[in-house]
């Protein structure tokens, strides 16, 4: 993907920060006028791996992993075998403590597991068991997809005051609808001087199965440069958006919204 929007968009795609503004703490976004032209890519970045310390135990003696791991290989495994492997040679009381054994020590059980008895149903009425499938693993973006990230790193929003004491003025936050109009009647203030110094977005939440869109407005008056919205659905709030496009078509952010922007 990284290499089809590099030979697709070539000029226009930013692909490096400007001399006149690197990704650094204290250093503000370049301005729009800076950026005419250009097509900056929203995605996650990569963090810089660092080389964890090996820890030693004190005087020289082995960890606790590498000490079982040693005693592992010694002696022999008294754990009981399940009882699918039991000999068919097995005496009654031999038998006996293996179950008593077994039943005194802690089954797994999980709790999507539902247990049923095969003589309480037809073959047609018997339960089908699903698979209640895992967490799903985060994606990470590739190398080459997290170089052309550029001024648009995402970051987890915490709290107003540790994104100005940061002062990473490249990094942008992403919030739900319900989210920002929360901050938005809390912080109004802190929320507005956020913007004027960084990038936030805000998108719809995820409850809205019929792809329905929330009153953009409130957004674009407090700052926020990104406002998503479901664009298969055509209402009043996409009209508005439209709107506001095509009024403000040569217009950058700063012209359109400059009282935003002043002291």
């Amino acid at each position: 993907m990284a290499r089809y929007l590099v030979d697709i968009l070539g000029d226009y795609l930013l692909k490096e920060p400007l001399k006149s503004h690197p990704c650094e703490p204290n250093i503000p976004l370049p301005s729009p006028n800076d950026l005419l032209y250009k097509i900056l890519i929203k995605n996650k970045k990569l963090q810089a791996k660092s080389t964890p310390n090996q820890k030693q135990s004190p005087q020289g003696l082995p960890t606790a992993a590498a000490t079982s791991s040693h005693s592992s290989g010694q002696g022999t495994d008294i754990s009981p075998e399940p009882l699918g492997t039991i000999p068919s040679n097995l005496t009654s009381d031999d038998l006996l403590k293996r179950l008593s054994t077994t039943i005194s020590q802690p089954q797994e059980n999980p709790r999507h597991a539902v247990l049923f008895e095969d003589e309480c149903f037809s073959e047609d009425e018997k339960p089908v068991q699903i698979e209640i499938p895992s967490k799903v693993p985060e994606t990470k973006p590739t190398g080459a997809m997290s170089d052309l990230v550029i001024y648009l790193i995402p970051t987890q929003y915490k709290s107003f005051a540790l994104a100005e004491e940061r002062r990473r003025y490249h990094e942008m936050t992403s919030l739900n609808e319900d989210r920002g109009q929360t901050i938005i009647r809390e912080y109004p203030k802190e929320y507005l001087a956020f913007n004027q110094r960084q990038i936030s977005r805000i998108y719809p939440r995820g409850t809205r199965f019929e792809s329905s869109n929330y009153s953009p407005y409130i957004f674009w008056r407090i700052g926020c440069q990104m406002v998503a919205l479901n664009y298969q659905t055509l209402g009043s709030y996409i009209w508005l958006y439209l709107l506001k496009k095509r009024f403000c078509f040569r217009c950058t952010n700063a012209i359109e919204f400059g009282f935003i922007f002043s002291e």
